[in-house]
């Protein structure tokens, strides 16, 4: 939280934030260590966070696009390290201290916020891509 007051963030008013495209690099211990930290922020506060799921989970489509995405990443470093199913990224957030308020597909929530009419191929996104929504209150524990 220090770095992100140095930014700007003012810890006793609520904030948002999106972790979206990268627990899926960090180990579960580093993801639940920035979720806690950022569960340090004021009563009121949102968070939005994305996980992918673990190899095997969804259609032969999805598999031919992991070993694609596998092989673009041979010889990054880019390995990949947290993946999960949508049940144990809810026990994961709601475990560093926040209430989880809704837990979704990226599929589902892609066709519910892009207009038909964009042409994209959301049927391609992996419906056990994990989109999750949590805040924090006075349940949670969190500080005023």
């Amino acid at each position: 939280m220090q770095r992100l007051s140095a930014c700007g963030l003012i810890s006793s008013r609520p904030a948002i934030f999106v972790v979206e495209g990268v627990s899926m690099y960090l180990s579960e211990a580093v993801v639940s260590r920035q979720l806690q930290n950022l569960g340090e922020s004021s009563t009121g506060s949102r968070l939005v966070v994305g996980f992918l799921p673990p190899r095997g989970f969804g259609t032969l489509q999805n598999h031919r696009q992991d070993r694609v995405q596998r092989l673009a990443r041979t010889g990054s470093g880019e390995g990949l390290g947290l993946l999960v199913d949508p049940l144990r990224a809810a026990e994961l957030v709601k475990a560093s201290g926040w209430v989880v308020d809704e837990v979704t597909s990226m599929r589902h929530a892609a066709s519910e916020l892009l207009p038909r009419r964009s042409g994209l191929p959301l049927d391609a996104i992996n419906e056990y891509k994990t989109l999750l929504a949590a805040s924090l209150d006075d349940v949670a524990g969190a500080s005023a």
